[in-house]
Protein backbone atom coordinates (compact mmCIF):
# COMPACT_ATOMS: atom_id res chain seq x y z
CA UNK A 1 0.00 0.00 0.00
CA UNK A 2 1.75 3.18 -1.06
CA UNK A 3 2.58 5.94 1.95
CA UNK A 4 0.05 8.51 2.48
CA UNK A 5 1.53 11.92 1.34
CA UNK A 6 1.54 14.99 3.60
CA UNK A 7 -1.80 16.18 4.50
CA UNK A 8 -1.18 19.92 2.81
CA UNK A 9 -0.33 18.15 -0.29
CA UNK A 10 -2.54 15.75 -0.24
CA UNK A 11 -5.35 18.93 -0.29
CA UNK A 12 -3.50 20.79 -3.12
CA UNK A 13 -3.11 17.47 -5.56
CA UNK A 14 -6.57 17.11 -4.58
CA UNK A 15 -7.77 20.35 -5.54
CA UNK A 16 -6.10 19.85 -8.77
CA UNK A 17 -7.36 16.54 -8.83
CA UNK A 18 -11.16 17.80 -8.81
CA UNK A 19 -10.61 20.28 -11.45
CA UNK A 20 -8.21 18.09 -13.62
CA UNK A 21 -9.04 14.14 -13.75
CA UNK A 22 -12.29 14.35 -11.07
CA UNK A 23 -14.45 14.18 -14.53
CA UNK A 24 -13.39 10.93 -15.49
CA UNK A 25 -13.60 9.08 -12.37
CA UNK A 26 -16.96 10.29 -11.65
CA UNK A 27 -18.13 9.19 -15.13
CA UNK A 28 -16.55 5.81 -14.48
CA UNK A 29 -18.44 5.53 -11.19
CA UNK A 30 -21.63 6.70 -12.60
CA UNK A 31 -21.42 4.17 -15.36
CA UNK A 32 -20.83 1.73 -13.16
CA UNK A 33 -23.83 2.18 -10.70
CA UNK A 34 -26.20 2.47 -14.04
CA UNK A 35 -25.11 -0.99 -15.12
CA UNK A 36 -25.78 -2.49 -11.99
CA UNK A 37 -29.30 -0.33 -10.67
CA UNK A 38 -31.88 -2.61 -10.56
CA UNK A 39 -29.63 -6.10 -10.92
CA UNK A 40 -29.76 -8.91 -8.05
CA UNK A 41 -26.28 -10.00 -7.00
CA UNK A 42 -25.04 -13.02 -8.65
CA UNK A 43 -24.49 -16.15 -6.94
CA UNK A 44 -20.65 -16.61 -7.86
CA UNK A 45 -18.45 -14.88 -5.72
CA UNK A 46 -15.51 -13.04 -7.54
CA UNK A 47 -11.79 -12.95 -6.21
CA UNK A 48 -11.64 -10.30 -2.89
CA UNK A 49 -11.36 -6.90 -3.90
CA UNK A 50 -8.88 -3.78 -1.91
CA UNK A 51 -10.30 -2.39 0.39
CA UNK A 52 -11.51 1.80 -0.24
CA UNK A 53 -8.55 3.85 -0.63
CA UNK A 54 -7.58 5.71 2.83
CA UNK A 55 -6.87 8.71 0.75
CA UNK A 56 -10.71 8.53 -0.27
CA UNK A 57 -9.45 9.69 -4.04
CA UNK A 58 -7.20 8.52 -6.66
CA UNK A 59 -3.51 8.70 -6.01
CA UNK A 60 -0.70 10.72 -7.30
CA UNK A 61 -1.17 11.40 -11.24
CA UNK A 62 2.11 9.56 -12.91
CA UNK A 63 3.36 12.09 -15.63
CA UNK A 64 5.23 9.47 -17.81
CA UNK A 65 7.56 10.35 -20.38
CA UNK A 66 8.87 11.06 -23.70
CA UNK A 67 10.11 7.69 -23.76
CA UNK A 68 7.02 6.44 -22.48
CA UNK A 69 5.47 8.76 -25.30
CA UNK A 70 2.61 10.34 -22.88
CA UNK A 71 0.24 12.89 -23.66
CA UNK A 72 0.46 15.39 -21.06
CA UNK A 73 -2.25 17.68 -21.88
CA UNK A 74 -5.81 17.77 -20.72
CA UNK A 75 -7.75 15.03 -17.94
CA UNK A 76 -5.79 12.04 -17.69
CA UNK A 77 -7.08 8.26 -16.94
CA UNK A 78 -3.95 7.96 -14.44
CA UNK A 79 -7.00 9.52 -12.05
CA UNK A 80 -8.58 6.05 -12.66
CA UNK A 81 -5.48 4.58 -11.42
CA UNK A 82 -3.93 3.35 -14.58
CA UNK A 83 -0.38 3.10 -14.86
CA UNK A 84 1.33 4.72 -17.27
CA UNK A 85 4.89 2.49 -17.30
CA UNK A 86 6.43 1.51 -20.68
CA UNK A 87 3.98 -0.52 -22.96
CA UNK A 88 5.61 -2.29 -25.66
CA UNK A 89 2.39 -2.26 -27.33
CA UNK A 90 2.52 1.60 -28.22
CA UNK A 91 2.58 3.58 -31.75
CA UNK A 92 2.59 6.96 -30.53
CA UNK A 93 -0.13 8.12 -28.28
CA UNK A 94 -1.99 5.11 -29.16
CA UNK A 95 -1.79 2.31 -26.35
CA UNK A 96 -2.58 -1.40 -25.99
CA UNK A 97 -3.13 -2.82 -23.23
CA UNK A 98 -4.09 -6.30 -22.75
CA UNK A 99 -5.13 -7.80 -19.34
CA UNK A 100 -6.35 -11.51 -20.30
CA UNK A 101 -7.21 -13.78 -16.80
CA UNK A 102 -8.34 -17.53 -16.03
CA UNK A 103 -9.96 -18.49 -12.87
CA UNK A 104 -11.28 -21.89 -11.64
CA UNK A 105 -13.89 -21.86 -8.78
CA UNK A 106 -15.26 -24.66 -7.69
CA UNK A 107 -18.48 -24.05 -5.73
CA UNK A 108 -21.52 -26.12 -4.36
CA UNK A 109 -25.11 -24.29 -3.46
CA UNK A 110 -26.04 -22.87 -7.30
CA UNK A 111 -29.38 -22.87 -8.08
CA UNK A 112 -30.27 -23.72 -11.81
CA UNK A 113 -34.27 -23.46 -10.17
CA UNK A 114 -35.64 -22.34 -7.24
CA UNK A 115 -34.97 -25.03 -4.98
CA UNK A 116 -33.03 -27.04 -7.18
CA UNK A 117 -28.79 -26.48 -5.85
CA UNK A 118 -25.77 -28.37 -7.45
CA UNK A 119 -22.32 -28.19 -7.60
CA UNK A 120 -19.84 -27.14 -10.07
CA UNK A 121 -16.38 -26.75 -11.04
CA UNK A 122 -16.79 -22.96 -13.18
CA UNK A 123 -13.92 -22.04 -15.22
CA UNK A 124 -13.46 -18.73 -17.01
CA UNK A 125 -11.38 -17.02 -19.33
CA UNK A 126 -11.22 -13.46 -19.69
CA UNK A 127 -9.34 -12.07 -23.18
CA UNK A 128 -9.95 -8.02 -22.13
CA UNK A 129 -8.29 -5.53 -24.10
CA UNK A 130 -7.87 -1.57 -23.29
CA UNK A 131 -7.17 0.99 -25.77
CA UNK A 132 -5.94 4.27 -24.38
CA UNK A 133 -5.70 7.32 -26.64
CA UNK A 134 -3.17 9.64 -25.27
CA UNK A 135 -4.16 10.23 -21.25
CA UNK A 136 -7.65 11.26 -21.98
CA UNK A 137 -9.57 8.15 -23.68
CA UNK A 138 -9.77 4.59 -22.62
CA UNK A 139 -11.97 2.22 -24.67
CA UNK A 140 -12.31 -1.22 -23.10
CA UNK A 141 -12.92 -4.61 -24.07
CA UNK A 142 -13.63 -7.99 -22.46
CA UNK A 143 -15.23 -10.96 -23.57
CA UNK A 144 -15.33 -13.68 -20.75
CA UNK A 145 -15.34 -17.23 -21.47
CA UNK A 146 -17.41 -19.10 -18.65
CA UNK A 147 -17.70 -23.34 -18.57
CA UNK A 148 -19.42 -25.29 -16.51
CA UNK A 149 -19.00 -28.87 -15.60
CA UNK A 150 -22.39 -29.35 -14.05
CA UNK A 151 -24.78 -29.51 -17.28
CA UNK A 152 -27.54 -28.02 -15.16
CA UNK A 153 -26.10 -24.84 -16.20
CA UNK A 154 -25.16 -23.50 -19.66
CA UNK A 155 -22.12 -22.50 -20.66
CA UNK A 156 -21.90 -18.67 -21.83
CA UNK A 157 -19.76 -15.71 -23.09
CA UNK A 158 -20.04 -12.72 -20.96
CA UNK A 159 -18.82 -8.90 -22.82
CA UNK A 160 -18.37 -5.79 -21.74
CA UNK A 161 -17.50 -2.96 -23.10
CA UNK A 162 -16.77 0.70 -21.52
CA UNK A 163 -15.71 3.85 -22.94
CA UNK A 164 -14.40 6.90 -20.76
CA UNK A 165 -13.03 10.23 -20.80
CA UNK A 166 -12.72 13.25 -19.79
CA UNK A 167 -11.22 17.08 -20.40
CA UNK A 168 -11.66 20.45 -19.29
CA UNK A 169 -11.20 23.70 -19.77
CA UNK A 170 -10.41 26.69 -17.60
CA UNK A 171 -11.98 26.10 -14.10
CA UNK A 172 -14.69 23.51 -15.71
CA UNK A 173 -14.58 19.99 -16.12
CA UNK A 174 -16.48 17.10 -18.39
CA UNK A 175 -16.74 13.33 -18.26
CA UNK A 176 -18.57 10.72 -20.54
CA UNK A 177 -18.74 6.78 -20.10
CA UNK A 178 -20.48 4.69 -22.08
CA UNK A 179 -20.67 1.01 -20.90
CA UNK A 180 -22.52 -2.24 -22.27
CA UNK A 181 -22.17 -5.62 -20.34
CA UNK A 182 -23.96 -8.83 -21.48
CA UNK A 183 -23.86 -11.54 -18.94
CA UNK A 184 -25.59 -14.82 -17.76
CA UNK A 185 -24.90 -16.09 -14.11
CA UNK A 186 -26.86 -17.78 -11.09
CA UNK A 187 -28.51 -15.13 -9.89
CA UNK A 188 -30.00 -14.50 -6.11
CA UNK A 189 -33.08 -12.93 -7.18
CA UNK A 190 -34.43 -15.25 -9.57
CA UNK A 191 -32.36 -18.02 -7.83
CA UNK A 192 -31.08 -19.48 -11.70
CA UNK A 193 -29.08 -18.79 -14.15
CA UNK A 194 -30.11 -15.72 -15.70
CA UNK A 195 -29.69 -13.32 -18.99
CA UNK A 196 -28.80 -9.81 -18.68
CA UNK A 197 -28.11 -6.97 -21.11
CA UNK A 198 -26.99 -3.47 -19.75
CA UNK A 199 -26.19 -0.42 -21.42
CA UNK A 200 -25.85 3.13 -19.08
CA UNK A 201 -24.60 6.19 -20.34
CA UNK A 202 -23.45 9.41 -18.30
CA UNK A 203 -22.29 12.93 -18.67
CA UNK A 204 -20.75 14.94 -15.76
CA UNK A 205 -19.57 18.44 -15.22
CA UNK A 206 -17.45 20.35 -12.60
CA UNK A 207 -16.95 23.97 -11.94
CA UNK A 208 -14.41 24.83 -9.16
CA UNK A 209 -16.12 28.65 -7.69
CA UNK A 210 -13.23 29.23 -5.40
CA UNK A 211 -10.77 27.61 -3.26
CA UNK A 212 -13.87 26.10 -1.55
CA UNK A 213 -16.62 26.28 -3.11
CA UNK A 214 -17.40 23.43 -6.26
CA UNK A 215 -20.26 22.97 -8.38
CA UNK A 216 -21.15 19.32 -9.34
CA UNK A 217 -23.90 18.29 -12.66
CA UNK A 218 -24.66 15.03 -14.48
CA UNK A 219 -26.54 13.31 -16.25
CA UNK A 220 -27.46 9.48 -16.85
CA UNK A 221 -29.54 6.95 -18.52
CA UNK A 222 -29.43 3.25 -17.61
CA UNK A 223 -31.24 0.31 -19.89
CA UNK A 224 -31.59 -2.65 -18.47
CA UNK A 225 -33.27 -6.13 -20.08
CA UNK A 226 -33.30 -9.59 -18.82
CA UNK A 227 -35.12 -12.47 -20.00
CA UNK A 228 -37.83 -14.85 -18.59
CA UNK A 229 -41.05 -15.26 -17.12
CA UNK A 230 -42.34 -12.54 -15.23
CA UNK A 231 -39.23 -10.64 -14.98
CA UNK A 232 -39.18 -6.94 -16.47
CA UNK A 233 -36.78 -4.92 -18.46
CA UNK A 234 -36.56 -1.31 -17.00
CA UNK A 235 -34.92 1.99 -18.82
CA UNK A 236 -33.84 4.84 -16.22
CA UNK A 237 -32.82 8.65 -17.29
CA UNK A 238 -31.70 10.65 -14.28
CA UNK A 239 -30.05 14.25 -13.80
CA UNK A 240 -28.49 15.49 -10.81
CA UNK A 241 -26.72 18.84 -9.23
CA UNK A 242 -24.79 19.26 -5.95
CA UNK A 243 -22.80 21.79 -4.34
CA UNK A 244 -19.75 21.40 -2.49
CA UNK A 245 -17.88 23.23 0.33
CA UNK A 246 -14.46 22.52 1.90
CA UNK A 247 -14.13 23.94 5.37
CA UNK A 248 -10.43 23.47 5.41
CA UNK A 249 -8.29 20.51 3.74
CA UNK A 250 -9.39 17.36 5.75
CA UNK A 251 -13.19 18.41 6.10
CA UNK A 252 -15.48 19.03 3.34
CA UNK A 253 -19.52 18.86 2.85
CA UNK A 254 -22.07 18.76 0.43
CA UNK A 255 -25.67 18.62 -0.94
CA UNK A 256 -27.00 17.11 -3.91
CA UNK A 257 -30.71 16.69 -5.41
CA UNK A 258 -31.42 14.27 -7.65
CA UNK A 259 -34.49 13.73 -10.03
CA UNK A 260 -35.19 10.42 -12.16
CA UNK A 261 -37.65 8.52 -14.39
CA UNK A 262 -38.09 4.92 -14.69
CA UNK A 263 -40.29 2.78 -17.11
CA UNK A 264 -40.37 -0.73 -16.96
CA UNK A 265 -42.36 -3.30 -18.76
CA UNK A 266 -43.03 -6.98 -19.04
CA UNK A 267 -39.93 -9.08 -20.78
CA UNK A 268 -42.44 -10.87 -22.78
CA UNK A 269 -43.31 -7.41 -24.50
CA UNK A 270 -46.98 -7.53 -23.17
CA UNK A 271 -46.98 -4.57 -21.66
CA UNK A 272 -47.93 -4.45 -18.13
CA UNK A 273 -44.88 -2.63 -16.49
CA UNK A 274 -45.04 0.45 -14.23
CA UNK A 275 -43.75 3.96 -14.75
CA UNK A 276 -42.31 5.86 -11.83
CA UNK A 277 -40.63 9.61 -10.80
CA UNK A 278 -37.95 9.93 -8.22
CA UNK A 279 -36.75 12.81 -5.86
CA UNK A 280 -34.14 12.72 -3.75
CA UNK A 281 -32.03 14.73 -1.69
CA UNK A 282 -29.04 13.96 0.07
CA UNK A 283 -26.56 15.98 2.30
CA UNK A 284 -22.24 14.68 2.32
CA UNK A 285 -19.72 14.57 4.38
CA UNK A 286 -16.26 13.88 4.04
CA UNK A 287 -13.59 13.91 6.80
CA UNK A 288 -10.13 12.50 6.74
CA UNK A 289 -8.92 12.03 11.15
CA UNK A 290 -4.98 12.50 11.55
CA UNK A 291 -4.19 11.03 8.61
CA UNK A 292 -4.95 7.77 9.20
CA UNK A 293 -9.11 7.76 9.27
CA UNK A 294 -11.13 8.58 6.49
CA UNK A 295 -14.67 8.98 6.60
CA UNK A 296 -17.18 9.39 4.05
CA UNK A 297 -21.48 9.68 4.71
CA UNK A 298 -24.25 10.26 2.76
CA UNK A 299 -27.58 10.39 3.75
CA UNK A 300 -30.45 11.72 2.82
CA UNK A 301 -34.60 11.19 1.41
CA UNK A 302 -36.03 9.46 -1.52
CA UNK A 303 -39.90 10.00 -2.32
CA UNK A 304 -40.91 7.61 -5.47
CA UNK A 305 -44.20 8.12 -6.95
CA UNK A 306 -45.54 5.69 -9.32
CA UNK A 307 -47.15 7.28 -12.08
CA UNK A 308 -49.48 4.74 -14.17
CA UNK A 309 -50.72 2.76 -11.00
CA UNK A 310 -53.02 3.55 -7.88
CA UNK A 311 -49.55 2.38 -5.53
CA UNK A 312 -48.92 4.61 -2.84
CA UNK A 313 -46.03 6.85 -3.11
CA UNK A 314 -42.87 5.16 -1.41
CA UNK A 315 -40.80 7.00 1.05
CA UNK A 316 -37.28 5.75 2.14
CA UNK A 317 -34.31 7.21 3.80
CA UNK A 318 -31.22 6.52 1.53
CA UNK A 319 -27.85 6.53 2.81
CA UNK A 320 -23.87 5.24 2.09
CA UNK A 321 -20.89 5.32 4.58
CA UNK A 322 -17.73 4.07 4.38
CA UNK A 323 -15.22 4.39 6.96
CA UNK A 324 -11.65 3.48 6.53
CA UNK A 325 -8.62 3.01 9.37
CA UNK A 326 -5.17 2.01 8.45
CA UNK A 327 -3.50 2.16 11.91
CA UNK A 328 -0.16 1.07 10.27
CA UNK A 329 1.18 1.25 6.44
CA UNK A 330 0.06 -2.64 5.70
CA UNK A 331 -2.81 -3.00 7.57
CA UNK A 332 -6.45 -1.25 6.58
CA UNK A 333 -9.64 -1.78 8.18
CA UNK A 334 -12.81 -0.96 6.64
CA UNK A 335 -16.51 -0.57 6.82
CA UNK A 336 -19.14 0.33 4.35
CA UNK A 337 -22.90 0.51 4.50
CA UNK A 338 -25.32 1.15 2.12
CA UNK A 339 -29.36 1.80 1.93
CA UNK A 340 -31.33 2.07 -1.48
CA UNK A 341 -34.35 1.38 -3.33
CA UNK A 342 -33.82 -0.25 -7.05
CA UNK A 343 -36.17 -1.36 -10.11
CA UNK A 344 -36.56 -5.36 -8.91
CA UNK A 345 -36.41 -7.83 -11.59
CA UNK A 346 -39.87 -8.95 -11.37
CA UNK A 347 -42.36 -7.26 -13.18
CA UNK A 348 -44.30 -4.24 -11.09
CA UNK A 349 -41.93 -4.60 -8.00
CA UNK A 350 -39.50 -2.26 -6.24
CA UNK A 351 -36.50 -3.29 -4.14
CA UNK A 352 -35.57 -2.01 -0.89
CA UNK A 353 -31.73 -3.24 0.45
CA UNK A 354 -29.85 -2.51 3.17
CA UNK A 355 -26.10 -4.03 3.63
CA UNK A 356 -23.36 -3.72 6.26
CA UNK A 357 -19.30 -4.77 5.41
CA UNK A 358 -16.53 -4.54 7.18
CA UNK A 359 -13.24 -6.01 6.69
CA UNK A 360 -9.33 -5.85 6.82
CA UNK A 361 -6.11 -6.29 4.20
CA UNK A 362 -2.86 -7.10 5.50
CA UNK A 363 0.44 -6.95 3.52
CA UNK A 364 2.23 -9.87 4.67
CA UNK A 365 5.93 -10.49 4.55
CA UNK A 366 6.19 -7.49 1.70
CA UNK A 367 4.70 -9.56 -1.44
CA UNK A 368 1.11 -11.45 -0.38
CA UNK A 369 -1.96 -9.44 0.61
CA UNK A 370 -4.59 -10.77 2.79
CA UNK A 371 -8.04 -9.72 2.34
CA UNK A 372 -11.00 -10.94 4.89
CA UNK A 373 -14.37 -9.29 5.00
CA UNK A 374 -17.74 -9.93 5.87
CA UNK A 375 -21.30 -8.58 5.55
CA UNK A 376 -24.87 -8.71 5.94
CA UNK A 377 -27.76 -7.39 3.64
CA UNK A 378 -31.40 -7.23 3.80
CA UNK A 379 -33.54 -7.07 0.58
CA UNK A 380 -37.57 -6.69 0.49
CA UNK A 381 -39.87 -6.65 -2.52
CA UNK A 382 -42.57 -4.01 -2.50
CA UNK A 383 -45.42 -3.51 -5.55
CA UNK A 384 -45.18 -0.71 -7.83
CA UNK A 385 -48.72 -1.44 -9.37
CA UNK A 386 -51.57 -2.59 -7.72
CA UNK A 387 -52.80 -5.85 -7.55
CA UNK A 388 -49.00 -7.37 -7.87
CA UNK A 389 -48.82 -10.26 -5.15
CA UNK A 390 -45.33 -8.97 -3.37
CA UNK A 391 -43.98 -9.84 0.04
CA UNK A 392 -40.67 -11.73 -0.80
CA UNK A 393 -37.93 -11.09 1.89
CA UNK A 394 -34.25 -12.30 1.50
CA UNK A 395 -31.87 -12.13 4.31
CA UNK A 396 -28.01 -12.46 2.73
CA UNK A 397 -25.05 -13.05 4.67
CA UNK A 398 -21.45 -13.70 3.23
CA UNK A 399 -17.66 -14.09 4.57
CA UNK A 400 -15.19 -14.09 2.30
CA UNK A 401 -11.02 -14.07 2.58
CA UNK A 402 -8.40 -14.14 0.00
CA UNK A 403 -4.84 -14.68 0.11
CA UNK A 404 -2.90 -12.13 -3.73
CA UNK A 405 0.66 -11.81 -4.83
CA UNK A 406 2.13 -10.25 -8.14
CA UNK A 407 4.45 -12.27 -10.32
CA UNK A 408 6.83 -11.33 -13.55
CA UNK A 409 6.02 -7.31 -12.46
CA UNK A 410 2.54 -7.74 -14.60
CA UNK A 411 0.81 -10.57 -13.65
CA UNK A 412 -0.85 -11.47 -10.14
CA UNK A 413 -2.50 -14.51 -8.48
CA UNK A 414 -5.04 -15.13 -5.97
CA UNK A 415 -6.54 -17.63 -4.10
CA UNK A 416 -10.32 -17.12 -2.45
CA UNK A 417 -13.11 -18.28 -0.07
CA UNK A 418 -16.26 -17.61 0.54
CA UNK A 419 -19.31 -18.69 2.36
CA UNK A 420 -22.65 -17.67 2.17
CA UNK A 421 -25.97 -17.93 3.25
CA UNK A 422 -29.27 -16.34 1.63
CA UNK A 423 -32.67 -17.28 3.87
CA UNK A 424 -35.66 -16.05 1.90
CA UNK A 425 -39.22 -15.73 3.27
CA UNK A 426 -40.24 -17.82 -0.47
CA UNK A 427 -39.79 -21.04 -0.84
CA UNK A 428 -37.17 -22.28 -3.42
CA UNK A 429 -34.93 -19.15 -3.08
CA UNK A 430 -32.88 -20.18 -0.06
CA UNK A 431 -29.52 -21.57 -0.39
CA UNK A 432 -26.27 -21.87 1.28
CA UNK A 433 -23.04 -21.92 -0.87
CA UNK A 434 -19.47 -22.25 -0.44
CA UNK A 435 -16.59 -21.36 -3.15
CA UNK A 436 -13.25 -22.12 -3.11
CA UNK A 437 -11.28 -20.58 -6.20
CA UNK A 438 -8.03 -19.71 -7.94
CA UNK A 439 -7.20 -16.66 -9.98
CA UNK A 440 -4.46 -15.66 -12.29
CA UNK A 441 -4.15 -12.23 -14.37
CA UNK A 442 -1.67 -10.32 -16.53
CA UNK A 443 -2.13 -6.91 -17.23
CA UNK A 444 0.30 -4.26 -19.61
Amino acid sequence: MATQEDVMVASNERFCGVRRYGPVVAAGLSAWLLAINGWAQSVLVPAPKPPPSLAGEPGPVETGSAADGADTGGASLAGLGLSLVQNPFQWGPLRLRPHPTYSVTYGDGLQSQPGQAHKSVIQTLGLGTGIDWGRVWRLDYTPTLMFYSDKHFKDSVDHAVNLVGGTSYEDWNFGFSQGVSFSSDPNVQTAQQTDRQSYSTSLSAGYQMDGKNSLQLGAAQGLNFTSGAGLQNSQTWSGNAGLNHQWEPNLGTGVNVSCSYATTDATSGAGGGSDSLSEQLNGQLTWRVLRRINLSLSGGLEIMQFLNSSQSSLITPVMSASLAYQPFEVTTFFLSANRSVTPSLYLNQVSKGTSVSAGVSQRLLGKLMANVSTGFSTTGYQASRAGTVSGRKDDNSFFSAGLSTGFLKRGSASLSYSASRNASNNAGFGYNSTQIGLLLSYAY
